[in-house]
């Protein structure tokens, strides 16, 4: 609901009770501002600048909210933007850390919404925006450490759309966020400023004069070469040169020199254990902004070292302590679990890495598919020659990382011949989804513990302490440890990836059939809704669709559980489409002569009649005469046998024979000639005849001559009454 303009001036004469009201009509109700008078308008305005320049802190806020709502309005924009910028620009200006940060941030989104507005117009720009841009920006700079995140992301936006404008200022900027790059706790920052940090240091190439692409190719060039060098300090701690391999891939990147570097060199204290974590911090801080420069955009066309790029990503998982030892002089424990760590973290910064890669550059990355597919699959940890559970499930978001990883990679393929490089990915998925129980380890060695001999006490003390954990011998299950359910749909995922692009072995295909029955019945029968999740209903579908090497089909299984499926249901209830109906072409012969065509129908008028003549007195002569008392019996006798019909076939040329049945012509053998007319008399009866004349012999189609047809019939005797 509204409010008129006078109940708004009148409030706004001094501080406004609410200015909720106020600011919903001015922004809804357009007609408020477009029928005003001008005189009105500059009181609206001279109020609004009043209220922004009040030292109260709510009546600086409302007058900065009513200069943005103000600012939508073309007409009042045009006239009185220079003075909403001027004190807007005052209002920041005055800005310190005992003001209200709300003051701040409003001061600052309604000089952006302005900019906005007033951006695209050539007049506006010119005599506006244009020659307050870089005081502004200025402003910006300076108070970034009092809203870092908005700021800079001010700046971003100012740099990608007044590029020119914001040249004098782009090594200041740098410079400023270089700095926080390089505080100690820098990899405690939210991670949306993280982000717009790693994005404006990515774009600040824009602002060269000459050859942008140049400056962001060797920029990327630089954070991989420092990431080497980081990676290098691993050396001091591990035996680096124990792999062959890894030492080819470090000296396929070149080094920085002192010069180039973007960041400090590392401090690390072996005295001070936590001073190693900060070999993580960067590694994942360089591996950030490196993800910022592949991903963000640029208005000119750049060449990506992308091989370059996954030598470093290789490099970072290839450092592991399965493969590389520790040296011998590293003998302190703690040590040894801190570098592990630090190791751990490096692979999940690297993974997240390839993963956002292969998202941005997708089929580029299909060359070196099947040699990130081998150092993913180096990250697998083994124990006794076995995969290890319990690393695994105790860092599970690294495998739950790694997972999601190779299966964005396998969204890049459509088929895999070799399925051998993917039966230990499966394995650890498997692990991960596998119903987890609480003291494992413990009802184990509690298991042994019984089981071992002793005195009757040391028993009866053995029964006392174990009586606790009778429930978890006995109701294990309610003992089971949830899966989160970003791992759960990560699996699935992945699943549902693998499954129809290859063909698995016998044995990780059953233990993947055995795991999408399991988790399908338990949804169906054993929760509250009743009903199987969508990602479960495709796995299921996929499982028909691509059987594999199955053996035995999970069809009737899957069909029981997805009974109403539609696409189970074609499989279990074949349709297949009607046969063709092949339908005779009748050729019709049509002539444009008029006058032929009706000659025709008259002839085929006094054929007929002439037949239906012939016809009427054969009848008479039947009727006339009579049968030989030996044909009448037989006849009777063969009654029901005889039809008293005539077949009735016809002949090209519109020719009409009638051929009596097998029944018929063994009567007619019986009678004998008839005295009173010597012609041939075919043996048809009253109701035969009449309905044989009832069929219409008529062929519309020909006009050509019908004739009488011809009767031809056996010589019989027939005996006169």
């Amino acid at each position: 609901m509204s409010l008129p303009f006078n109940v708004i001036l009148k409030e706004l004469e001094s501080s406004p009770s609410s200015i909720i009201p106020i600011l919903s009509t001015l922004h809804y109700d357009k007609s408020v501002l477009n029928d005003i008078s001008k005189p009105d308008i500059k009181h609206l305005v001279s109020r609004t600048l009043n209220l922004a320049r009040s030292p109260n802190l709510y009546n600086k806020w409302a007058g900065t909210s009513l200069i943005r709502v103000l600012g939508d309005n073309f007409t009042i924009l045009s006239q009185e933007g220079v003075n909403f910028f001027s004190q807007l620009m005052k209002n920041l200006e005055s800005y310190n850390e005992t003001i209200d940060i709300k003051i701040l941030n409003t001061t600052v989104d309604t000089l952006n919404h302005l900019c906005d507005n007033i951006r695209g117009k050539p007049t506006l720009t010119r005599e506006i925006l244009t020659p307050r841009l870089a005081p502004i920006i200025t402003l910006y700079m300076e108070k970034l450490h009092y809203n870092p995140y908005l700021l800079i992301k001010s700046l971003h936006k100012l740099i990608k759309l007044h590029p020119t404008t914001f040249r004098p200022f782009g090594n200041k900027l740098r410079a400023r966020l270089l700095e926080f790059l390089n505080l100690n706790d820098f990899i405690t920052f939210p991670d949306k400023l993280k982000k717009i940090i790693f994005k404006t240091l990515a774009s600040l190439p824009i602002i060269e004069k000459t050859e942008p692409e140049v400056k962001w190719e060797n920029d990327v060039k630089h954070i991989v070469s420092e990431l080497r060098s980081v990676m290098v300090v691993y050396g001091e701690f591990l035996n680096l040169n124990d792999d062959s391999q890894l030492k080819k891939l470090v000296e396929k990147i070149a080094s920085t020199g002192s010069d180039d570097k973007l960041l400090t060199d590392l401090s690390i204290d072996v005295n001070d254990p936590k001073s190693i974590f900060q070999i993580s911090a960067r590694v994942e801080l360089l591996l950030g902004l490196l993800e910022a420069y592949l991903s963000t955009k640029t208005s000119y066309g750049v060449r990506v070292p992308l091989g370059l790029v996954l030598i470093a990503i290789e490099i970072v998982c290839s450092i592991n302590v399965r493969f590389t030892s520790f040296r011998n002089d590293i003998r302190d424990n703690n040590i040894k679990n801190i570098v592990t760590s630090t190791i751990l973290l490096n692979h999940l910064n690297a993974i997240k890495t390839l993963k956002h890669i292969t998202l941005v550059y997708r089929g580029s990355l299909l060359p070196h598919f099947l040699n990130i597919v081998a150092f993913l699959e180096t990250l697998i940890p083994f124990k006794n020659k076995k995969i290890d559970v319990d690393h695994i499930l105790n860092n599970e978001m690294v495998y739950r990382e790694l997972i999601s990883s190779l299966t964005s990679l396998l969204s890049l393929i459509s088929n895999l011949g070799d399925s051998s490089t993917l039966l230990r990915f499966i394995d650890v998925a498997l692990i991960l989804v596998e119903p987890r129980v609480l003291d494992q380890e413990a009802t184990a060695n509690k298991k042994v513990n019984q089981n071992n001999g002793g005195s009757k006490k040391q028993r009866k003390k053995n029964n006392s302490q174990s009586t606790p954990l009778s429930d978890i011998l006995s109701h294990q299950h309610l003992f089971s440890q949830s899966i989160p359910s970003l791992t759960i749909k990560i699996v699935r995922q992945f699943f549902n990836s693998v499954i129809p692009i290859v063909s698995l072995p016998p044995t990780q295909h059953y233990k993947l059939m055995r795991y999408l029955i399991i988790e399908t019945v338990n949804a169906k029968y054993y929760n509250n809704e009743n009903i199987i999740p969508e990602d479960l209903v495709v796995l299921l579908r996929n499982a028909v669709l691509f059987p594999g090497y199955e053996k035995v089909s999970l069809l009737p299984i899957i069909s029981s559980l997805l009974s109403n499926d539609p696409l189970i249901s074609v499989f279990i209830n074949p349709r297949f489409p009607p046969l063709p109906i092949f339908i005779k072409k009748v050729e019709v012969e049509e002539t444009n002569d008029m006058e032929l065509d009706s000659e025709d129908d008259d002839e085929d008028d006094e054929n007929e009649s002439e037949f239906q003549l012939a016809t009427a007195s054969i009848i008479e002569n039947l009727e006339r005469e009579e049968i030989t008392p030996q044909v009448k019996s037989r006849e009777h006798i063969e009654e029901e046998s005889v039809p008293k019909r005539q077949k009735v076939e016809s002949v090209p040329g519109n020719h009409v024979t009638f051929t009596m049945t097998q029944s018929e012509s063994r009567i007619t053998e019986t009678i004998s000639n008839s005295t009173t007319d010597s012609s041939s008399v075919a043996p048809i009866s009253a109701t035969t005849s009449s309905s044989l004349l009832k069929q219409d012999v008529e062929d519309e189609s020909d006009s050509s001559d019908f004739e009488i047809p011809q009767i031809q019939l056996e010589e019989s005797d027939y005996e006169s009454s």
